[in-house]
C-alpha cells in the first residue's frame, strides 16, 4: 500500500511537470502575435487491484486544449500586417504542405509574393501564391481581403475556417496543420494595419505557475513521508527477535 501511495504521487508529479511546460509556453508567449494560450486537460486512471477496494487512481495528462479565443486587435498602421476580425485562418505554402495562421504579420519575399516572415507563400481563395507591388497607383486592399490596384482586382486573400479547431496541432511561427478538411470563410472582415494579439493573460497564468509548484512539492512530501514510513517499518523489523 504504501508503494501504492508513492507511484500515485509520482503520476501526479508528472501531471504537474506537464503542467507546468504548458503554462511556462503560454507564458513565454504572451507577446507572440495571434498566440492562443493552451490548457492540458487531465483524467482519472484507474487500476483494478486484486483483493483490493477501492480500484487505484491514477492522474493521467490527456490532452492539449487550446483558448481560441481571439487576442485583442493593435493598431499597427504596417502596410502588410494583417487581422482576422472574427472566425479564419490564413492559408500558406509551407515546405511541408499548406499550413494555417492567425499570424497576419506578413512581408514581401524576394520574388514580389506576400508572405510570413519565414518566407511562406500565403494563398489566395484559389490557393495560388499572391503579388503585387503595394506602391502601384490605387494599391489597396479592402476589408473583404481582396487586393486591388488603379488596373483592377488582384488578387482576394485566402481565409478558411475548421469545424472543430482542436484538430490543428501547433507548429512553429504561429503555423498549424491539420487533417481536418478546412472550409471558406464567409462572412471575411480582415483588418489592414492591425495585427491580432496573443490572448494569454500572463497575470492568471503566473498565478497557475505558482498553484502548480506547490502542488508539486507536496507530492513531493508526500513521497518522502512515504519513504520514510518505509525505513521505520524496515529498522523496526530489523529489532524483532
Amino acid at each position: 500500500m504504501m508503494d501504492t501511495t508513492g507511484y500515485v504521487a509520482l503520476s501526479r508529479q508528472m501531471a504537474l511537470r506537464r503542467e507546468m511546460d504548458v503554462v511556462a509556453n503560454n507564458i513565454a508567449n504572451a507577446e507572440t502575435t495571434a498566440f492562443k494560450a493552451q490548457k492540458i486537460l487531465f483524467s482519472e486512471f484507474l487500476v483494478e487491484q486484486p483483493g483490493a477496494t477501492p480500484d487505484i487512481s491514477y492522474v493521467q495528462d490527456r490532452s492539449v486544449f487550446r483558448n481560441t479565443a481571439s487576442g485583442a486587435l493593435e493598431r499597427t498602421g504596417g502596410t502588410l500586417d494583417f487581422a482576422i476580425e472574427g472566425d479564419g485562418y490564413f492559408v500558406v505554402e509551407a515546405p511541408e504542405g499548406r499550413r494555417y495562421t492567425r499570424n497576419g504579420r506578413f512581408i514581401l519575399n524576394d520574388a514580389g509574393d506576400l508572405s510570413t516572415r519565414e518566407g511562406h507563400p500565403v494563398l489566395d481563395v484559389d490557393n495560388r501564391k499572391i503579388s503585387f507591388d503595394p506602391t502601384a497607383p490605387g494599391f489597396e486592399i479592402s476589408g473583404d481581403g481582396v487586393i486591388s490596384t488603379a488596373e483592377g482586382p488582384l488578387a482576394s486573400i485566402g481565409l478558411v475556417r475548421f469545424e472543430n479547431t482542436q484538430t490543428l496541432a501547433a507548429e512553429g511561427g504561429g503555423r498549424h496543420r491539420s487533417e481536418e478538411e478546412p472550409k471558406p470563410v464567409e462572412q471575411r472582415r480582415i483588418l489592414r494595419g492591425t495585427l491580432e494579439s496573443s490572448n494569454v493573460e500572463p497575470i492568471i497564468e503566473m498565478t497557475r505557475m505558482i498553484e502548480i509548484s506547490r502542488s508539486y512539492q507536496s507530492a513531493q512530501r508526500m513521497i518522502g513521508d512515504t519513504h520514510d514510513m518505509q525505513r521505520r517499518m524496515i529498522r523496526n523489523l530489523g529489532r524483532v527477535e
